[in-house]
């Protein structure tokens, strides 16, 4: 902004802005704000992280990541993990995992769940470790010990 004056400054501030910058300001201390500014978002972003071993998911881009490479999964597939993740060393059962995902009551096969807990596995690759099977129970995403 043009306007310098304290009064100014201290009204921009009382409205909710986070910097005030006056004009003309310096190409590099613009930069710099800037990547200031990235950084303190990519911090805040990094604690909506959910992960277990070497496997995360960032809710907030919707991005997978095992062993530090991207993972691709279908949006089922990522909904299953994402539940599986924010129950971290807890049992999910399968009816909690179709309903949720599927988001209707029916008779949804549970070999479909299955699978989509095969191919997870798969694109997890070394990770695949991390979901347990738990018989007649359901499924759990557990760090290893």
């Amino acid at each position: 902004t043009a306007r310098t004056s304290e009064a100014d400054m201290l009204n921009g501030y009382a409205l909710g802005c986070d910097d005030y910058i006056v004009k003309p300001i310096a190409l590099p201390v613009f930069y710099e704000k800037v990547k200031a500014l990235i950084k303190r978002s990519k911090g805040l972003v990094r604690h909506n992280l959910l992960t277990v071993g070497n496997v995360s998911l960032n809710p907030n881009n919707g991005v997978v990541v095992s062993d530090g490479e991207e993972v691709t999964l279908t949006a089922k597939e990522y909904a299953i993990l994402k539940i599986l993740l924010e129950n971290k060393n807890s049992v999910v059962s399968r009816e909690k995992i179709i309903t949720a995902v599927w988001h209707y009551d029916t008779m949804i096969d549970e070999r479909v769940l299955d699978t989509h807990i095969k191919n997870i596995r798969k694109a997890l690759g070394e990770n695949a470790s991390v979901l347990k099977t738990v018989i007649r129970r359901g499924y759990k995403a557990e760090d290893k010990k």
